[in-house]
């Protein structure tokens, strides 16, 4: 299903560029955690955990770019990383949801800092889950692909807000990375898209938020075309 196409993500402004600079040093910190073993493991985990929260902090530091990983260019991702969490060793698995809830049961990672942990270890399996970017994801395929395609998390004329939990991540993460699919994008790319799209409208209901996001797309189409 796609919510967005090819052209309207490609037309979205991507993040500025020091954050894409912090992003890809989140990626590389997960590549070294793919890559290490035992204490040094330990040491790539926690500064895998540090740097996704910096990243989703309100006001993060913005760092000297870490040196790429020369060895992470052909890097072969496991399905399942032995990682230590207070009181155990979690096998955290790409594709096991109960795992991913053990993760943020960690004091300070809640979900959407789980979801950036899981983006950057498994990139394309996983997308960070954000308020912004899960409620353009509800908002466009309501309105383009019919309200009954959303029925389990939004209605038309409702104004409750979407809550970013495990029990909404499984549609957004799916949906995400179906529309990348199908338009032939990596899924951070539609993730990005959402993200700046979502911008709050408190009040709105979900018909006249997608009405606005709507018109925002047709905005930033037009002026592409003319520049």
């Amino acid at each position: 299903m796609v919510m967005l196409t090819k052209a309207e993500v490609l037309a979205v402004r991507e993040f500025s560029p020091a954050y894409e600079a912090l992003w890809r040093d989140v990626q590389a910190v997960a590549d070294r955690v793919h890559l290490s073993r035992g204490t040094e493991r330990s040491w790539a985990w926690q500064h895998l955990l540090l740097a996704a929260a910096n990243f989703k902090a309100e006001a993060p530091v913005f760092p000297e770019p870490l040196p790429s990983i020369p060895a992470a260019a052909n890097l072969e991702r496991g399905k399942i990383l032995e990682v230590p969490v207070p009181g155990e060793m979690l096998s955290l698995g790409a594709k096991d949801p109960a795992t991913w809830r053990k993760l943020s049961c960690m004091h300070g990672i809640a979900v959407p800092r789980a979801t950036t942990i899981l983006s950057a270890l498994w990139p394309g399996c996983h997308v960070i889950a954000d308020w912004r970017a899960l409620s353009a994801a509800a908002a466009l395929t309501g309105a383009r692909h019919g309200w009954d395609q959303v029925r389990d998390l939004v209605k038309p004329d409702s104004t409750d807000p979407l809550q970013v939990n495990w029990d909404t991540y499984p549609w957004y993460r799916k949906a995400t990375i179906d529309c990348a699919a199908r338009v032939g994008l990596h899924p951070i790319r539609v993730e990005r898209a959402l993200y700046t799209l979502g911008d709050a409208m408190p009040g709105a209901t979900w018909a006249a938020y997608a009405s606005w996001i709507e018109e925002r797309l047709a905005c930033i189409e037009t002026r592409g075309t003319t520049q």
